[in-house]
């Protein structure tokens, strides 16, 4: 009986949460962006090296112009952008610009007939640089690359993006991962992404989007944020996509294409490694490793105009042996 004299006091809280959420859609629009969902794009580690330089909320604000988030890839390039990119610079203050075509990806290239394909983080999107070096291959080569690379992008993240996009027949597909896989998170890639299909994904996704939430999301933030840091610290969080499960996305997208060349340009130790065991085991895989081409970088991590023009000439080279 005690259960039945409780309903009454939950009707109540159900229709004041209701009557709050009618009234905040009424009268106040949801934040502009969701700095919970965003903070993925760094992982609890790099987000805490981001709060201590104090570019945490800025860089995301920022990011927010250039991503969206998105239900089966977490977050995916907005559409047609043209946008001055200085302040997405975490050095520096060079002048550079982002494009995008109709489905948000840092790619000129309309041909039908592309045969090479290009996945991978920032580095292959072109982070700091206006040429990116798929461009400087398509310009070296005279054959088009179908770039589908964005910031922040994981192996897990990359897959889906070359099952949605592959062309037909892919002749060369290059892949560039290993930065972001080893990121922090409370869950992993893969099972987040899955988790959105289920009955209890669909329900966590429906209540995040209640303005209430959002609202309270927004005001609770910096609380928020020292819990994340202190949980990775404490070793409560795991990666993004551990070296294991970065060779198993590998080996499944390579063996849809003629030849894979695998790309290691800012990648952590443990993920180089993946990268080398899955190069040395199929012959169809070769290795270009930016530190080989001396390495210079924007920000210590994203190759400059010079080190793309490198990284064209040495895939170059890898495909013409």
């Amino acid at each position: 009986m005690a259960k039945f004299k409780r309903w009454p006091q939950i009707a109540t809280a159900i229709g004041i949460l209701l009557a709050g959420e009618a009234g905040l859609r009424m009268f106040s629009a949801p934040p502009a962006i969701d700095l919970y969902r965003m903070y993925r794009l760094h992982g609890a580690d790099g987000f805490a090296m981001l709060d201590q330089m104090g570019l945490s909320v800025a860089l995301m604000q920022s990011c927010h112009r250039l991503l969206q988030l998105d239900d089966d890839l977490l977050w995916k390039g907005r559409p047609n952008l043209d946008m001055d990119a200085r302040s997405l610079s975490l050095a520096g203050d060079s002048a550079w610009r982002i494009q995008t075509n109709a489905d948000g990806f840092r790619d000129r290239s309309a041909s039908p007939s592309v045969t090479r394909v290009a996945l991978g983080d920032s580095c292959t999107f072109g982070w700091g640089v206006d040429t990116n070096w798929t461009e400087a291959l398509e310009a070296r080569t005279g054959l088009a690359v179908q770039n589908l690379a964005l910031p922040g992008y994981s192996s897990v993240q990359g897959r889906r993006v070359f099952e949605q996009y592959k062309p037909p027949v892919v002749d060369v597909l290059f892949l560039n991962f290993g930065a972001n896989d080893g990121h922090t998170v409370f869950q992993g890639d893969r099972s987040r992404i899955e988790q959105r299909h289920t009955l209890i994904g669909r329900l966590r996704h429906a209540l995040a989007g209640l303005h209430l939430v959002q609202h309270a999301r927004g005001h609770l933030y910096r609380t928020w944020a020292k819990g994340t840091v202190l949980a990775w610290r404490s070793g409560a969080y795991g990666s993004r996509v551990t070296p294991e499960q970065m060779a198993l996305e590998y080996g499944a997208m390579a063996d849809q294409a003629e030849r894979t060349v695998l790309l290691d340009i800012c990648a952590r130790d443990e993920y180089s490694q993946v990268m080398r065991e899955v190069a040395e085991r199929d012959r169809r895989v070769d290795l270009v490793r930016y530190r080989d081409l001396g390495g210079e970088t924007v920000d210590g991590c994203h190759p400059t105009v010079a080190g793309h023009r490198a990284l064209a000439e040495a895939v170059d080279a890898v495909l013409s042996r």
